[in-house]
């Protein structure tokens, strides 16, 4: 399980401090895939890097299977948590297999060899994922759907027990947006990770997520199953407006 307890977010440098998001307090849970919602600009990748250990929180603790995520090193690190991004990676000329072999580096030391049981784990990850008749092709040649598969491919490669992501399913098509939020859901359950990732499909979310947080402009969190937060109005809060409406009993969004 990991636990944030009165997390606050932001940035700091020298003497000046932006504080994004305070007193934030969640949990996530092994098995279950959740969601991180809420309108741009609200701190979603702030929150999501602080969590990953990219930067560091303000104040608050970030824990860890009972134990402070600053007592762990990065090594420790690298094989607990595993982080998707939405940008695009400077790959050079490597094939699909290559690229997700690049998941099994907290484990083959520096100079990067890998054994059978990794060249194993890296084929098992492209079949979970169901790229592997793209195994021998280049990365250049890959379409977005492709691309994000692969990049999920390699954090699988990485075994850890958690994964997070940064907006996974942006840039694809509709297909494949479901696709993608199936098979990390599918993930969760069937491996008993736990997957975290930030989002704007709410529909989607609504559909297939265990869970959402669901930042706001004032910078709170809600957390919740969709029902949950269906009921106590947060969503309703959240999305409806001038022109669109909430239906809470279907929890669908409608558009007038």
């Amino acid at each position: 399980m990991i636990r944030i307890e009165n997390l606050t977010v932001g940035y700091a440098s020298g003497n000046n401090t932006r504080t994004v998001a305070a007193g934030l307090n969640a949990s996530l849970h092994s098995g279950e895939m959740t969601c991180l919602i809420g309108a741009n600009g609200v701190g979603k990748s702030t929150l999501l890097r602080t969590l990953s250990g990219f930067q560091s929180p303000l104040a608050g603790d970030i824990y860890i299977d009972g134990k402070r995520m600053n007592s762990h090193t990065p090594s420790q690190l690298s094989r607990m948590i595993s982080v998707v991004l939405t940008d695009r990676p400077d790959t050079g000329n490597l094939t699909v297999e290559e690229l997700v072999a690049l998941g099994r580096s907290p484990y083959t030391g520096f100079w990067g060899t890998l054994k059978d049981t990794d060249r194993e784990i890296v084929r098992e990850s492209l079949k979970q994922t169901g790229i592997e008749h793209l195994a021998s092709r280049m990365i250049g040649s890959l379409s977005d759907g492709e691309r994000q598969k692969m990049m999920i491919a390699k954090a699988l490669a990485q075994q850890t027990g958690v994964i997070y992501l940064d907006e996974p399913t942006a840039f694809l098509d509709y297909p494949s947006k479901v696709e993608i939020m199936q098979m990390l859901r599918n993930m969760a359950t069937g491996t008993d990770r736990i997957i975290f990732m930030s989002t704007h499909d709410i529909e989607l979310t609504l559909q297939i997520a265990d869970r959402i947080w669901l930042m706001t402009q004032e910078g709170t969190l809600h957390v919740g199953t969709p029902r949950e937060l269906s009921d106590n109005g947060s969503l309703s809060a959240f999305i409806s407006r001038a022109g669109i409406r909430f239906d809470t009993d279907t929890m669908s969004i409608r558009v007038k």
